[in-house]
Protein backbone atom coordinates (compact mmCIF):
# COMPACT_ATOMS: atom_id res chain seq x y z
CA UNK A 1 0.00 0.00 0.00
CA UNK A 2 3.00 2.29 -0.67
CA UNK A 3 1.98 3.83 -3.14
CA UNK A 4 -1.80 3.90 -2.69
CA UNK A 5 -3.35 7.09 -2.05
CA UNK A 6 -5.60 7.84 1.04
CA UNK A 7 -8.36 10.07 0.22
CA UNK A 8 -9.80 12.31 3.15
CA UNK A 9 -13.58 11.55 3.35
CA UNK A 10 -16.31 12.54 5.84
CA UNK A 11 -17.10 9.94 8.09
CA UNK A 12 -20.61 8.41 7.57
CA UNK A 13 -20.60 7.29 11.27
CA UNK A 14 -21.83 9.72 13.62
CA UNK A 15 -20.19 10.01 17.32
CA UNK A 16 -22.85 8.92 19.58
CA UNK A 17 -25.66 8.92 17.76
CA UNK A 18 -25.87 12.47 16.56
CA UNK A 19 -27.63 13.19 13.20
CA UNK A 20 -30.08 10.25 13.47
CA UNK A 21 -33.49 11.13 13.21
CA UNK A 22 -34.97 12.24 16.65
CA UNK A 23 -31.57 12.28 18.18
CA UNK A 24 -30.91 15.35 19.86
CA UNK A 25 -28.01 17.71 18.30
CA UNK A 26 -25.59 18.97 20.20
CA UNK A 27 -26.82 21.41 22.89
CA UNK A 28 -30.33 20.02 22.93
CA UNK A 29 -31.75 18.19 25.97
CA UNK A 30 -32.13 14.39 25.20
CA UNK A 31 -35.76 13.29 25.22
CA UNK A 32 -37.23 12.21 28.46
CA UNK A 33 -36.82 8.07 28.92
CA UNK A 34 -39.54 5.95 30.48
CA UNK A 35 -38.77 5.17 33.43
CA UNK A 36 -36.90 1.82 34.06
CA UNK A 37 -38.23 -0.77 36.75
CA UNK A 38 -35.55 -2.35 38.66
CA UNK A 39 -34.96 -5.86 38.38
CA UNK A 40 -36.55 -7.93 41.68
CA UNK A 41 -35.60 -11.40 42.31
CA UNK A 42 -38.51 -13.49 44.12
CA UNK A 43 -37.72 -16.88 46.13
CA UNK A 44 -40.84 -18.68 47.17
CA UNK A 45 -39.50 -21.71 49.23
CA UNK A 46 -42.86 -24.54 51.11
CA UNK A 47 -41.16 -23.84 54.24
CA UNK A 48 -39.50 -21.07 56.67
CA UNK A 49 -35.88 -20.99 55.68
CA UNK A 50 -35.12 -20.08 58.90
CA UNK A 51 -31.11 -20.10 58.39
CA UNK A 52 -31.27 -18.30 55.61
CA UNK A 53 -33.70 -15.65 56.88
CA UNK A 54 -30.80 -15.28 59.91
CA UNK A 55 -27.64 -15.57 57.63
CA UNK A 56 -28.67 -13.20 55.32
CA UNK A 57 -30.76 -10.63 57.95
CA UNK A 58 -33.90 -10.39 55.83
CA UNK A 59 -36.27 -8.61 57.43
CA UNK A 60 -40.26 -8.65 57.33
CA UNK A 61 -41.78 -6.36 54.96
CA UNK A 62 -43.73 -3.93 56.02
CA UNK A 63 -47.34 -3.54 54.07
CA UNK A 64 -47.27 -7.36 52.85
CA UNK A 65 -48.73 -10.57 54.25
CA UNK A 66 -47.38 -12.14 57.03
CA UNK A 67 -44.47 -14.77 55.35
CA UNK A 68 -43.01 -12.05 52.85
CA UNK A 69 -39.08 -11.18 53.63
CA UNK A 70 -36.88 -8.46 51.93
CA UNK A 71 -33.09 -8.61 51.58
CA UNK A 72 -30.58 -6.42 50.11
CA UNK A 73 -32.57 -3.01 49.95
CA UNK A 74 -32.16 -0.90 46.83
CA UNK A 75 -29.14 -2.88 45.78
CA UNK A 76 -30.17 -6.80 45.26
CA UNK A 77 -33.50 -6.72 45.80
CA UNK A 78 -34.64 -10.06 47.20
CA UNK A 79 -38.00 -10.94 48.44
CA UNK A 80 -38.60 -14.16 49.65
CA UNK A 81 -41.91 -16.26 50.37
CA UNK A 82 -42.06 -18.20 53.16
CA UNK A 83 -45.49 -19.91 51.97
CA UNK A 84 -45.89 -22.12 55.04
CA UNK A 85 -46.43 -18.28 56.95
CA UNK A 86 -48.83 -17.03 54.51
CA UNK A 87 -52.32 -16.13 55.23
CA UNK A 88 -54.47 -18.80 54.30
CA UNK A 89 -57.01 -16.90 52.20
CA UNK A 90 -57.87 -16.00 48.47
CA UNK A 91 -55.26 -13.40 47.74
CA UNK A 92 -52.54 -15.77 48.87
CA UNK A 93 -54.02 -19.02 47.29
CA UNK A 94 -51.80 -18.91 44.14
CA UNK A 95 -48.41 -18.41 45.74
CA UNK A 96 -49.13 -21.44 48.19
CA UNK A 97 -50.05 -23.57 44.97
CA UNK A 98 -46.61 -22.66 43.63
CA UNK A 99 -45.16 -23.44 46.61
CA UNK A 100 -46.04 -27.14 46.51
CA UNK A 101 -44.87 -29.87 49.38
CA UNK A 102 -46.84 -30.09 51.91
CA UNK A 103 -49.19 -26.87 51.13
CA UNK A 104 -50.39 -28.24 47.94
CA UNK A 105 -52.70 -30.75 49.44
CA UNK A 106 -54.27 -28.21 52.01
CA UNK A 107 -54.84 -25.71 49.14
CA UNK A 108 -56.29 -28.14 46.84
CA UNK A 109 -59.82 -28.40 48.19
CA UNK A 110 -59.89 -24.16 48.35
CA UNK A 111 -59.60 -24.62 44.56
CA UNK A 112 -62.25 -26.59 44.16
CA UNK A 113 -64.55 -24.42 46.65
CA UNK A 114 -63.94 -21.08 44.32
CA UNK A 115 -66.58 -20.40 41.49
CA UNK A 116 -66.23 -21.83 38.64
CA UNK A 117 -65.39 -18.65 37.34
CA UNK A 118 -63.25 -17.52 39.55
CA UNK A 119 -59.57 -16.31 38.14
CA UNK A 120 -57.78 -18.45 40.75
CA UNK A 121 -59.29 -21.45 40.02
CA UNK A 122 -59.51 -20.57 35.94
CA UNK A 123 -55.56 -20.72 36.38
CA UNK A 124 -54.83 -23.36 38.71
CA UNK A 125 -57.34 -25.84 37.74
CA UNK A 126 -55.62 -26.48 34.30
CA UNK A 127 -52.10 -27.21 36.01
CA UNK A 128 -53.39 -29.12 38.98
CA UNK A 129 -55.33 -31.65 36.32
CA UNK A 130 -52.70 -32.07 34.33
CA UNK A 131 -50.58 -32.50 37.75
CA UNK A 132 -53.03 -35.15 38.51
CA UNK A 133 -52.79 -37.11 35.23
CA UNK A 134 -49.20 -37.22 35.01
CA UNK A 135 -48.82 -38.73 38.85
CA UNK A 136 -51.67 -40.97 37.77
CA UNK A 137 -48.98 -42.50 35.71
CA UNK A 138 -45.62 -42.83 37.99
CA UNK A 139 -46.11 -46.32 39.93
CA UNK A 140 -44.54 -44.39 42.60
CA UNK A 141 -44.86 -41.12 44.44
CA UNK A 142 -43.73 -39.52 47.51
CA UNK A 143 -45.98 -38.96 50.21
CA UNK A 144 -46.62 -35.44 49.59
CA UNK A 145 -47.92 -36.17 45.90
CA UNK A 146 -49.85 -39.53 47.12
CA UNK A 147 -51.51 -36.44 49.77
CA UNK A 148 -51.85 -34.53 46.68
CA UNK A 149 -54.16 -37.37 44.84
CA UNK A 150 -56.11 -38.14 47.64
CA UNK A 151 -56.94 -34.42 48.52
CA UNK A 152 -57.90 -33.59 44.52
CA UNK A 153 -62.12 -33.57 44.04
CA UNK A 154 -63.48 -37.00 43.19
CA UNK A 155 -64.51 -35.70 40.14
CA UNK A 156 -61.01 -34.68 39.03
CA UNK A 157 -59.70 -37.72 40.34
CA UNK A 158 -61.12 -40.24 37.89
CA UNK A 159 -59.73 -38.80 35.06
CA UNK A 160 -56.12 -39.46 36.19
Amino acid sequence: MSGARLEKRPSSRVPFGRGRPGAPELGEAPAPVAPVVDPFLWVIAAGTPTTLLIKLRMVPAADWPTGVYWFGEDVLRVGLVAARELPRDRTTLLVRLMAAGPLLASAVPEVARLAPDALERTVAEPILLDFQRMLGQHESRTSDEQEFLMSAPRRTRATC
